[in-house]
């Protein structure tokens, strides 16, 4: 078995490697030490925002509430394809319709669509109606 060589036997070079290596462990400690603090953070970033969310529900529930509306059905994801829907059938009834009275009826229904030309683009894109004239919508054939 070897013996270990006392510092004051070692050449330049391994003095060098040796600082080397110690240099590379400590580096990799403290790489350790910061992920660690990271992972703590993302945690507790996860934590605030969900407490964010919920009491934003709350706030948004309380106004609702004070100003005497009800939250709207279909706000949220399930919105777009209940307007979608409530325009195919309100075109189909008709026949065709103009962009206004498209509006007028959704806002007659209690359906608010703030973006009713994106939506009629995208409609007119999948095919589901077609526009024979400016602002005037008929159902694709």
């Amino acid at each position: 078995m070897a013996r270990a060589k006392s510092i004051q036997d070692l050449s330049a070079s391994e003095l060098y490697e040796l600082a080397r290596k110690r240099e590379e462990e400590e580096q990799e400690r403290e790489r350790e030490v910061l992920q660690k603090k990271i992972e703590v953070l993302k945690t507790k970033k996860k934590e605030i925002s969900a407490r964010f969310r919920k009491e934003l529900k709350l706030v948004e529930e309380q106004i609702l509430a004070l100003s005497g509306r009800k939250r709207r059905k279909g706000a949220g994801r399930g919105g777009r394809q209940q307007a979608s829907q409530r325009v195919i059938a309100f075109i189909s009834g008709r026949g065709k319709a103009t962009t206004k009275e498209i509006k007028a009826h959704l806002a007659s229904e209690g359906v608010e669509v703030a973006n009713l030309s994106q939506l009629l683009a995208y409609l007119k894109k999948s095919g589901r109606v077609t526009s024979p004239a400016r602002s005037v919508y008929t159902i694709a054939q």
